[in-house]
């Protein structure tokens, strides 16, 4: 029972095992479409991996460094997109990661009634 629990805590709970998850998800329905674009899986990974950072250290003493890498990788995605997709994806990107945001911070201090602060 030791080495399930070992192997949750050590792989499934990574930061990095639930990222390629998802974008192995995203993946599937790319080539279901035929739409794979290698820069649209970097970029999904890199929003994965940074939401799930973000929220996961959100209450830590982490937080600052965590919020400094978020702002990094945002910068690289914005990149990947203006250099591989058009303004639209931009925009609609950069929705996604503000809701994400507000989801994380405000809508679960309202849901629970409690200060996340």
């Amino acid at each position: 029972m030791n080495c399930l629990k070992l192997l949750k805590k050590s792989v499934i709970d990574s930061q990095l095992y639930v990222s390629f998850m998802g974008t192995f998800f995203a993946v599937f329905f790319m080539m279901e479409q035929n739409t794979f674009r290698f820069p649209s899986v970097l970029l999904i990974f890199i929003t994965y991996f940074s939401g799930y950072l973000y929220t996961k250290y959100q209450k830590t003493k982490y937080f600052y460094k965590i919020l400094l890498l978020n702002f990094v990788t945002g910068i690289i995605s914005a990149c990947l997109i203006i250099f591989n997709h058009n303004e639209i994806r931009l925009v609609k990107w950069f929705v996604i990661v503000v809701l994400g945001l507000l989801y994380n911070s405000f809508f679960l201090k309202l849901i629970s009634g409690k200060s996340l602060y």
